[in-house]
């Protein structure tokens, strides 16, 4: 269904961890912390999208990844932690 948001980041994560050394591992974790933001999970969205960039430093995703984090941080109003990923 069309915005089922909590089903589609069941689905990444599973993805992701049964298969970790898939070529679709990595942005499956990408596509998983974008769910848990759109979900209103901040904390949990803004984790995942630093555990991905951390992960995974060369991907073509990363930089978004730490913006995606510092926004998640903020809209936790984790102000602090939010600035040094921005």
């Amino acid at each position: 269904a069309q915005g089922d948001y909590e089903g589609a980041q069941a689905q990444f994560q599973r993805v992701a961890d049964q298969y970790p050394q898939s070529e679709f591992a990595a942005e499956a974790r990408y596509r998983a912390a974008e769910c848990l933001q759109q979900l209103g999970s901040h904390a949990a969205a803004a984790a995942a999208f630093e555990a991905f960039a951390s992960g995974h430093p060369e991907h073509p995703l990363t930089r978004d990844a730490y913006l995606r984090a510092a926004e998640a941080r903020f809209a936790s109003q984790q102000y602090k932690e939010s600035v040094p990923l921005f």
